[in-house]
């Protein structure tokens, strides 16, 4: 089982930067107005909506903030510490309060209820339950039988802080009429994950920096419910109150003012099964392509050699495997399926789930490990490992990067990555593995995706632009070939000259999730070719950049074509056997 926890003790105050924080969902309720009766000069609090709230901001360092009058001091002596503001109760009596604040501090929680008479004060909750160290809150009070609220939230120093040290040290508080409800459900499986109005995951990554705090020591001090990668508790996922979602935040320690950061940041994210819509009406259905479908040479065929202690080892990071109906990937499973980590099976592990079994509900997966085993030889057993992160409609980048810790953690020579997503930085969970990788010499195969589009136009497309900086990725383009004009790029693939290494078939013959033989097409199948290429050629313990020049430099297997300038470096094209009716065998399309 993964760690997983739930609003831990404090060990250490971590706090997330000043940064611009939303309340996901939608909340179309008809708001109160505001109250009838004040309490000195303090705020009135509006009730706004999840999707675009409305936020009453206190800024800590000044010491110009109205106090209530007349208040008696419910659970403290002293209120100099405080921020106050009062808001008309709604008619069902009930309110929901999301609280934000980005210092270390202890924030102790008053709900006073009033019917605007001298006097006429009651403390709604117990003073030993309204203290929280999290940085965002929820609250749900019921108010029923007063008219108005007031809210005094009570901070205190502690050994390492001093509220108010920063100028930007700010309380942050948002109402609502109703409960927060997702603005929309998706599912994975038997698992349901709700998504906030701007269709994100309310949930970060927290992945570690050289030289900071571990990210559980992180997640700890947050005060959120996390979970850890099984195999690497150094990529933890952290869980937020429903409702809110945090769009920009930086984990730090603030001891003092000149912390640097000390635990990466990354956003949580869906990964979508690619699926390749076909525009050009040259080829159009591959069964119909004379150079696919019509080319005998391209069946497919069991692979070759067979899995083994000592050979190479493979893993396809992808929807799992259906290996009932297609027993030829019985042929390349783990004959030793490693435990030291996560309940491997012969045929991998299932990360949403969390068992041995990675049955592959969409069937993805099965058509790449089957384009990747047909035909496979070469002069060392190789093992076959399937990691399940994609499921029905989607998966997390979280489990994505679980998946590609345990491919490296239990000794892939090679994986393959038939999928990516668009983000605008570089997630630092995925610089992370991506550096381990190369440092432990693993080859890294990934499709460039079937968007249309350049991988490095704003939203860069990852991983697929990773093989522009590191010598041990290969991000692969989907090619057709024209009898008369040779290869070129098909209409839906993404290209780069600088992240594209090669481009391969777009179609083979494969077989699906049910055993049937299909022609599965995209850059997530010109992938997985690429990476049985590189397979054969390959030795144990052999450096990515060997591996990939002994094929790369084959001219036999590689060929050049000016028809692919400015989309593959150095304008690489993984050649095909076409028949030859003449004699009836299999050549190299030159």
């Amino acid at each position: 089982m993964a760690l997983k926890h739930t609003f831990p003790q404090l060990c250490i105050y971590l706090l997330l930067a000043v940064g611009l924080v939303s309340w996901a969902g939608c909340d179309d309720d008809e708001m109160p107005p505001p109250p009838e009766c004040t309490f000195g000069d303090i705020f009135q609090l509006n009730y706004t909506d999840y999707c675009d709230p409305e936020l009453l901001k206190f800024r800590i360092a000044s010491s110009d903030v109205p106090q209530p009058v007349g208040l008696p001091n419910f659970c403290f002596d002293d209120y100099t510490d405080s921020r106050s503001f009062q808001l008309e109760v709604p008619a069902g009596g009930t309110i929901y309060l999301h609280r934000y604040r980005d210092f270390p501090a202890d924030i102790s929680m008053e709900f006073i209820g009033t019917n605007c008479e001298a006097g006429d004060y009651t403390l709604i909750n117990s003073c030993s339950d309204a203290t929280s160290r999290r940085l965002v809150e929820t609250y749900e009070v019921d108010a029923s039988g007063f008219t108005t609220l007031i809210v005094r939230a009570v901070f205190r120093q502690n050994s390492e802080y001093v509220p108010g040290t920063r100028e930007d040290d700010v309380l942050d508080f948002a109402a609502f009429t109703s409960p927060y409800t997702p603005a929309q459900v998706v599912n994975n499986g038997e698992n349901s994950l709700a998504l906030d109005c701007n269709g994100e995951l309310p949930s970060f990554i927290l992945s570690p920096r050289d030289g900071g705090v571990s990210p559980i020591d992180a997640a700890i001090s947050l005060g959120f419910p996390f979970e850890a990668c099984n195999c690497d508790e150094e990529i933890v996922l952290v869980e937020l109150p429903p409702g809110v979602s945090l769009n920009k935040v930086r984990p730090r320690v603030p001891r003092n003012e000149t912390e640097t950061d000390t635990t990466h940041f990354n956003r949580n994210r869906l990964i979508s099964t690619p699926i390749t819509q076909f525009t050009n009406t040259d080829f159009g259905n591959p069964q119909q392509d004379p150079n696919v479908g019509g080319n005998p040479c391209l069946d497919f065929q069991d692979p070759n050699v067979g899995g083994g202690f000592n050979g190479l080892r493979v893993a396809i990071i992808d929807s799992g495997v259906e290996g009932g109906p297609n027993p030829f990937f019985q042929i390349n499973a783990d004959p030793n399926p490693d435990q030291s980590c996560v309940s491997h099976g012969p045929l991998g592990y299932d990360f949403i789930e969390e068992d041995g079994t990675p049955n592959d509900v969409i069937g993805h997966g099965t058509l790449v490990g089957s384009a990747y085993l047909s035909g496979l030889s070469g002069n060392f057993d190789v093992t076959l490992v399937n990691y399940k992160f994609l499921d029905t409609e989607f998966g997390t980048l979280f489990n994505a990067m679980c998946a590609t810790s345990t491919a490296l953690k239990t000794g892939a020579n090679i994986i393959n990555m038939s999928w990516g997503f668009p983000s605008n930085r570089f997630p630092p969970v995925l610089e992370t593995l991506l550096n381990r990788a190369q440092d432990q010499n693993v080859l890294i195969v990934t499709s460039a995706g079937n968007d249309q589009r350049n991988v490095q136009d704003d939203p860069i497309y990852w991983p697929a632009f990773a093989g522009a900086s590191y010598p041990n990725i290969v991000t692969v383009a989907a090619h057709s070939v024209d009898g008369s004009s040779g290869p070129f790029l098909v209409d839906f693939s993404n290209f780069s000259s600088d992240a594209v290494g090669i481009a391969a078939p777009y179609s083979t013959q494969a077989r699906d999730a049910s055993g049937a033989v299909v022609y599965p097409s995209g850059t997530s199948i010109s992938a997985p070719i690429v990476a049985r290429k590189l397979t054969e050629v390959a030795e144990p313990g052999m450096e990515p950049e060997v591996i990939i020049n002994n094929l790369f430099m084959d001219g036999s297997k590689v060929g050049q074509n000016d028809n692919f300038i400015g989309q593959v470096r150095e304008r690489r094209f993984l050649r095909t056997l076409q028949f030859n009716p003449a004699n009836g065998g299999c050549e190299i399309q030159l």
